[in-house]
């Protein structure tokens, strides 16, 4: 019942369109001179647009329900956070399209529906951004530095496998466009298709790792495609690529690492950071501290290192002022730095 309703509701709106198209016509060609035809020509109008808008009724209200029941689907899996978002997109976009419409109203016939295409378009397009941009910070987005003054890192299949390069990246330590050749991703297919099981799963692994780094907002990642040459080995062709681009190479590869150093070709190579990252000392290890105040504790004494790592030593407050052999106990690494704790040597 309500269905059909709505269906009489069409096919009067579409009665009132007929009647409006002929008296835009008969205006526009002066036809005033008909006389009882143009009562005519508007029955005849006003009834074929009634039957038309009648007729295409029930795909309108099925075309309505589906968009409603998606609508629903979607807003019942959005916070109100990403609601309020998508309203405010879809407010600026629907304002850039009445600014752009206020000259297109002015043109006879089609001036109308090109408005509301207009409101359409730019109020998807507004919504569509807002939802794609809704976890950047817009304020952050103006301090940060541009991507294109970061010389860009090519990385290399070893690093893809190892898997750390997505953890250095978030922790800032690698900045800049991530490049991953063509060749390099065709390299690691062939690993994850290996009849191997190990070498398989590393090349897989390998590929979770850059779905994960494109799937992330915060990382920039590139993969060109780029041709190797027939004679071409992988870590050639990418030397070759880095050195065209003006990059950095990513590797774990000892030896591309001094193959690059010949060709001029800068570095970074992951296993030197670890190196350098290192603990200085590890439970066990020996060492000669100067102990120069009491700890926090009964008994203790204090030290450091060079570095201004701090050496708590158990029964240390009678050596304050003097040197002492210590061995290591634990070492406790925090966000704030390193401590290590250690008792008297014998």
């Amino acid at each position: 019942m309500l269905n059909r309703i709505i269906k009489y509701l069409f096919a009067l709106f579409g009665a009132f369109t007929g009647v409006s198209l002929i008296r835009y016509f008969v205006k526009s060609v002066e036809f005033e001179a008909l006389g009882a035809d143009q009562i005519v020509l508007y029955l005849l109008a006003s009834v074929i647009s009634a039957i038309f808008f009648y007729m295409i009724g029930s795909d309108i209200i099925r075309l309505i329900d589906n968009l409603y029941s998606q609508t629903e689907k979607i807003l019942h899996n959005m916070t109100i956070y990403e609601v309020s978002i998508t309203a405010l997109g879809l407010i600026a976009g629907l304002i850039i399209a009445n600014l752009i419409s206020i000259p297109i109203y002015k043109i006879p016939v089609a001036g109308m529906p090109i408005a509301v295409l207009l409101n359409i378009f730019f109020g998807v397009l507004g919504m569509a951004v807002s939802v794609t941009k809704k976890n950047e910070n817009f304020i952050d987005s103006f301090k940060q530095r541009s991507q294109s003054d970061l010389r860009p890192k090519v990385i290399d299949t070893s690093v893809i496998i190892d898997g750390r390069i997505g953890d250095l990246v978030k922790c800032g330590f690698i900045e800049g466009k991530l490049v991953i050749p063509s060749f390099v991703l065709n390299e690691l297919r062939h690993i994850a298709d290996s009849k191997d099981d190990l070498t398989r799963s590393k090349g897989r692994r390998g590929l979770d790792v850059i779905n994960s780094m494109q799937e992330d907002s915060k990382i920039f990642v590139d993969t060109p495609v780029v041709q190797l040459d027939k004679d071409d080995e992988v870590d050639t062709a990418l030397l070759r690529y880095a050195s065209k681009i003006n990059g950095q190479v990513l590797t774990l590869d000892y030896n591309l690492n001094k193959v690059a150093a010949v060709q001029g070709v800068q570095v970074l190579n992951i296993n030197e950071l670890c190196n350098a990252l290192k603990p200085i000392a590890l439970p066990g290890d020996e060492m000669n501290i100067h102990v120069i105040k009491n700890g926090k504790e009964e008994k203790q004494g204090v030290g450091f290192l060079e570095d201004g790592t701090m050496i708590v030593v158990e029964n240390g407050v009678k050596y304050i002022g003097n040197h002492v052999d210590v061995v290591v106990t634990k070492v406790l690494q925090t966000n704030a730095g390193r401590m290590i704790f250690s008792r008297i040597k014998g």
